[in-house]
């Protein structure tokens, strides 16, 4: 038994035949994590979304510091905005300076103050995150039914985002697989 748990341009190219192509509807939006410390005191809050009309390259803001304290020094705060996805995926096309500077001035522009940041890391994500169309739902019904016995696909591309949607979906892998 063999699990696939890659992208499905990896998919398409291992298992050629019946499968190649298949995946070709899936598509991801490219996405960077930028994180900021900060000295400024934050909201004690989870984080804000942004809506696509408010001219933001960030998606929205997780407080980490405020629901994980220990993810920053005493005093400190973390920030965490993810930039770009399928809406404003042309922000990427910035370095990571570039990105940082941008996120901090957005962070300020949303809460009101520019933060006094300390410390920041760009992490960059391509092709990024799944898009959920039903073309990829679609595609994915069909690359299991094309693939031969003994070979599964799992993972992100395939299963959720979520924590708990790759969970259920492992485990139910996991018993198909033992059975």
């Amino acid at each position: 038994r063999v699990v696939l748990a890659v992208d499905p341009a990896t998919v398409s190219r291992l298992m050629g035949g019946p499968v190649a192509g298949l995946l070709a509807p899936c598509r991801s939006a490219p996405v960077a994590v930028v994180w900021l410390g900060v000295t400024t005191p934050l909201p004690q809050a989870m984080g804000m979304l942004i809506g696509p009309d408010e001219g933001f390259g960030a998606l929205g803001f997780l407080f980490e510091s405020a629901y994980a304290p220990s993810r920053a020094p005493h005093g400190r705060g973390l920030v965490k905005a993810i930039v770009g996805g399928a809406s404003r995926a042309e922000v990427l096309n910035k370095s990571d300076d570039e990105l940082a500077d941008q996120v901090a001035g957005e962070l300020g522009r949303a809460l009101g103050s520019s933060p006094q940041v300390v410390m920041t890391h760009v992490v960059r994500h391509v092709p990024g995150i799944p898009q959920y169309t039903a073309a990829r739902l679609q595609a994915r019904a069909a690359v299991v039914d094309a693939l031969p016995d003994g070979v599964s696909v799992a993972g992100w591309e395939y299963d959720g985002v979520g924590l708990s949607q790759l969970a259920r979906a492992a485990g139910t892998l996991a018993s198909r697989l033992a059975s």
